[in-house]
């Protein structure tokens, strides 16, 4: 990034002033950014990509003085990588970060609903925000008002993707790619579950159903629509059905807790209680993952069960279903 991105950054605060089109894009003071979910330090000067959903993100920072970027990955495997960047590459990401401010914006961005990202542009006291869901679009900016945005996130992507998406090991046999990206995943066509009605699952989310000699009682959490709602047909009491808003900080609790069973091995059997029976659903997209046991939660602790991860999650969506 050259002295020029000041006037730059002026230029297109003004620019949003005047624009008769609302637009996502905030050229602003760096000290107004918002970095609160910033998973990764903005550089004095240089950008910002980070990228999240279902509880996984990966944060890429370019910094232009140190000629560096880094590259933060949070998913079932942890990474933090720094590398090196040519000049060449560096110029070029100058460019498309100038190329960037200076955009008009000619319609709305991409929503996919399911992942968020974010770009910093910053240069000392300046800063430029956009977040989208996402910002980045494949078909060469065809389905986006941010075309030149989209080609810049991209960019700085594909310089991260050693650390993104690393290649296996040499000496590893090269295996297909798998169909789905998360651990014991099914197809979401190939879930079944008895007893419980496949139209209450979200497109993203996690349920919860348990029955046994006293009724049963269901309990689902919609990701995107921030609820949680509650199914009873309990013995001595009415049948119900609530629905209630859940803050961001349970629902993602509870979802990242759901994550965790979903990745978990099993190091031995759920407990046994004949006259019980719970089953786990988690949901993501055209992903899914199910688990039956009786029951799968246990109230001795982790020792007791072979699926602590799945236990814990279990007993978290029971106990959300009290305010």
């Amino acid at each position: 990034m050259t002295g020029v991105l000041r006037p730059i950054l002026a230029i297109a605060l003004l620019a949003s002033l005047c624009a008769c089109e609302a637009t996502a894009s905030r050229p602003t003071a760096r000290a107004k950014l918002d970095t609160k979910d910033l998973q990764i330090p903005l550089p004095a000067r240089g950008y910002v990509v980070q990228t999240s959903g279902f509880g996984l993100y990966d944060a890429v920072a370019v910094d232009l003085d140190a000629r560096t970027l880094r590259v933060i990955v949070h998913s079932d495997v942890q990474r933090d990588q720094t590398l090196t960047l040519e000049a060449a590459q560096l110029a070029k990401l100058e460019k498309l970060a100038e190329r960037t401010l200076r955009e008009v914006p000619h319609g709305p961005l991409p929503d996919a609903h399911d992942i968020l990202q974010v770009l910093y542009i910053v240069d000392h006291d300046n800063g430029f925000f956009l977040s989208a869901s996402p910002i980045y679009d494949v078909t060469d900016g065809k389905n986006t008002g941010r075309p030149i945005a989209s080609e810049f996130v991209l960019a700085i992507l594909a310089l991260a993707k050693p650390v993104l998406d690393p290649p296996p090991p040499a000496a590893a046999p090269i295996a297909k790619a798998p169909s789905t990206r998360h651990k014991h995943a099914i197809p979401r066509k190939d879930l079944a579950t008895p007893h419980t009605d496949p139209k209450v699952f979200p497109s993203h989310g996690v349920a919860v159903h348990i029955w046994g000699l006293g009724g049963d009682q269901l309990v689902v959490v919609d990701q995107t629509a921030s609820t949680i709602r509650t199914i009873s047909n309990l013995m001595g009491e009415k049948p119900s059905d609530k629905t209630r808003k859940l803050d961001a900080k349970k629902r993602d609790e509870l979802m990242t807790l759901a994550l965790d069973a979903w990745h978990e091995d099993a190091t031995g059997p759920t407990p046994e209680a004949t006259d019980v029976r719970e089953d786990l659903i988690v949901l993501d997209g055209d992903e899914a993952f199910y688990l039956s046991g009786h029951p799968i939660h246990s109230f001795a602790g982790d020792d007791a069960t072979g699926r602590p991860a799945a236990s814990r999650a279990v007993l978290a969506l029971f106990k959300a279903t009290k305010k």
